[in-house]
């Protein structure tokens, strides 16, 4: 299957789509850009610079990819961006291209929904408490939510496969219950 492009996106002469990419409406893309197969740009999405995204991999509206980081020394020095394989990218999201230095926030593992992610490996640092309250949860399910993040970043017994799953199944339920409209 071809790529879809909506009319009112933009797509520079740079860009390279792979097959079945589905481009939104009032997407612009401009740059080195290489799109990999069955990626989704739902809406308003801005790609620009050097910028390469895997397979499988969906946009929700309101992602600016690829720009310049916000990194004060950075000087306009050749960089790129890097996305691989099967990621979700939520709602008002910035992903910048990298700096020559101060970056380098590598993610190689999930992160759980309404956290944050900091450091040169990243790590799990606590909650996005900005975006859980705009999803209307109350104190109860926060308190719970915020105990099984303090579980991971305190350490808990990784080899403890139950306790692991017990601890995703809670999570699953809470979020499920929250925000199963979303994935309808």
């Amino acid at each position: 299957m071809t790529s879809q492009v909506h009319p009112s996106s933009y797509i520079s002469d740079k860009v390279n789509l792979a097959k079945n990419v589905k481009i939104g409406p009032y997407c612009y893309l401009d740059g080195n850009i290489n799109i990999g197969e069955n990626t989704e740009l739902k809406s308003h999405v801005v790609i620009s610079g050097n910028t390469h995204i895997g397979k499988n991999n969906i946009f929700y509206p309101f992602s600016n990819i690829g720009c310049d980081p916000q990194d004060l020394k950075y000087n306009g020095e050749e960089s790129s961006l890097l996305i691989g394989d099967d990621n979700i990218f939520r709602e008002n999201i910035t992903i910048s291209k990298g700096t020559k230095d101060g970056g380098m926030s590598g993610i190689d593992k999930n992160v759980l929904p309404f956290s944050l992610v900091i450091g040169n490996r990243a790590k799990l640092r606590g909650l996005n408490l900005v975006g859980i309250r705009r999803n209307s949860f109350d104190k109860s399910e926060i308190k719970r939510i915020n105990t099984i993040h303090d579980e991971f970043i305190n350490g808990i017994d990784l080899d403890n496969k139950n306790k692991i799953d017990s601890i995703f199944i809670e999570f699953n339920k809470i979020f499920h219950q929250k925000l199963g409209h979303i994935q309808k």
